[in-house]
């Protein structure tokens, strides 16, 4: 809904900037200054319009099937030729959030982790976790964000960055998945 009226937006303004080209061309008396104001406005309009709506499904990421973290089952999934994607994250991290918005729910994410040979696996921090927290201390990691990914190529796994990218993540997921 709010997409068609910024559409609706910003063709009015196109409009009514024709019209009154039209109309000055004709000799009515219009500022310059008027119409260059609506054109940076129709500008503004469009340019927030294609930043807004980049033609994904934002809600994309809801069909992704996250299982509790369990460690221990790792090295048999990956045995069993299963790329392990391992998030360990909380509602208070920040940066566990802005990991989700610009990379984890992004539809071209979303399409490579819903692979069926793709085990997602979450450690929740969110209020205190025994159990996630001595997974990172087994990692050397003292909080979130986390990212692991096991594949065949890599059994060990590959630590990904604090601050996820969709390039890094696909990287990662292509080089730990490379036997198959």
């Amino acid at each position: 809904m709010i997409l068609t009226l910024s559409i609706l937006a910003l063709l009015s303004l196109i409009a009514v900037i024709v019209l009154l080209l039209i109309k000055k061309r004709r000799g009515a008396k219009i500022p310059m200054a008027v119409i260059l104001v609506l054109g940076g406005m129709a500008f503004c309009v469009a340019a927030v319009v294609s930043f807004v709506y980049r033609g994904e499904d934002y809600e994309a990421y809801r069909e992704l099937r996250w299982r509790p973290l369990d460690s221990q089952s790792i090295p048999a999934l990956v045995a069993e030729g299963k790329t392990v994607f391992v998030d360990v994250t909380a509602d208070w991290c920040l940066v566990c959030q802005a990991n989700k918005a610009n990379v984890l729910h992004r539809e071209q994410i979303v399409r490579a982790l819903a692979e069926p040979n793709i085990v997602l696996m979450r450690g929740d921090l969110s209020t205190p976790n025994p159990a996630v927290e001595s997974y990172l201390r087994s990692q050397g990691v003292v909080g979130t964000p986390y990212n692991r990914v096991h594949g065949p190529a890599v059994p060990e796994g590959i630590m990904m960055p604090s601050v996820l990218t969709v390039n890094d993540l696909l990287k990662v997921l292509a080089h730990v998945q490379a036997s198959q």
